[in-house]
């Protein structure tokens, strides 16, 4: 019963993900596992295991919360998954997402390695925890920000002084870039 409530709840962000693949010549197909993907390249050359995590509203609730509304975040996303995975680990994550502002289905695709690495500089901690909390703030400007385990004193010192911007949070080189599947 779960399994039908939570695709119901992610059948945007799985339709979306079709539709966009569709158009970029990159074929996908649904794994047995709830939530992974073999993504396979036009030419047929390569392809990689993409497991999908999508936006957790009930611990939003408790973990989420928004920046000074002087940054005009736009969207607020708290996720929660596993990035290590002895028997099946995915090549790449990707987390979806509705901008309510902008009226779109946006992705966030990166390796697991990577994701696993930067994390790990946010938390300061050596190694990943079973289950990854990640909240991620998006500006108007396409800028993620991975607001996880940060004060309210570090988000004003990193968003409002502009550091935020290329440092290990800042994730938006990884928005809706299909070329990285």
């Amino acid at each position: 019963m779960e399994t039908q409530k939570s695709y119901r709840e992610n059948s945007i962000y799985i339709r979306e993900l079709y539709v966009k693949c569709t158009q970029k010549n990159i074929e996908i197909r649904e794994c047995i596992r709830e939530n992974d993907y073999v993504v396979v390249n036009e030419k047929h050359s390569q392809a990689c295991l993409l497991r999908m995590v999508y936006p957790d509203q009930k611990s939003l609730a408790i973990y989420g919360r928004l920046p000074s509304p002087s940054h005009n975040c736009e969207v607020s996303a708290h996720y929660s998954f596993t990035a290590d995975d002895p028997i099946y680990p995915p090549d790449y994550m990707g987390f979806a997402w509705r901008n309510q502002v902008k009226l779109t289905t946006d992705f966030l695709f990166i390796k697991t390695e990577e994701l696993k690495v930067r994390l790990e500089l946010i938390s300061g901690e050596s190694g990943v925890a079973p289950t990854s909390k990640v909240l991620l703030w998006i500006f108007p400007d396409d800028f993620v920000f991975v607001a996880s385990d940060l004060s309210g004193e570090g988000e004003w010192f990193l968003l409002g002084s502009g550091l935020a911007r290329n440092g290990d949070r800042d994730f938006s080189k990884y928005l809706n870039r299909w070329e990285f599947l």
